[in-house]
């Protein structure tokens, strides 16, 4: 966990994040979410079952873990992209993606860094 205070989020980043959870809100509303995913479902599977608690994995648990990773990813690009846009970088570098999860105010990151 970081020592130095949290900054707030500046609005430019803001109304990036607010775009991409809309469209994602927009496209999930108008489809079910579908069996194709884009992330082996073993694997994920076998993240999962690393919980000794855990035995049995529904096929759909499985299904949604794997969108939910996918909307972390695009979540933690769209911070990393900003970090990179500030740096005048084309390119997104591991530093970057390191200030997007420590730079503002939300801890969601935090378990990363």
């Amino acid at each position: 966990m970081s020592s130095q205070p949290r900054k707030e989020v500046p609005p430019e980043l803001r109304d990036r994040m607010q775009q991409l959870w809309n469209d994602e809100r927009t496209a999930i509303s108008q489809k079910t979410i579908d069996s194709k995913t884009r992330f082996p479902i073993d694997r994920i599977k076998k993240i999962m079952k690393a919980d000794s608690d855990i035995r049995l994995i529904s096929a759909d648990a499985v299904i949604l873990m794997s969108h939910a990773i996918e909307l972390f990813l695009k979540d933690l690009a769209v911070r990393a992209r900003y970090q990179a846009d500030l740096d005048s970088n084309q390119v997104i570098q591991r530093h970057q993606v390191v200030r997007a999860c420590r730079e503002h105010e939300e801890e969601a990151f935090d378990f990363i860094v």
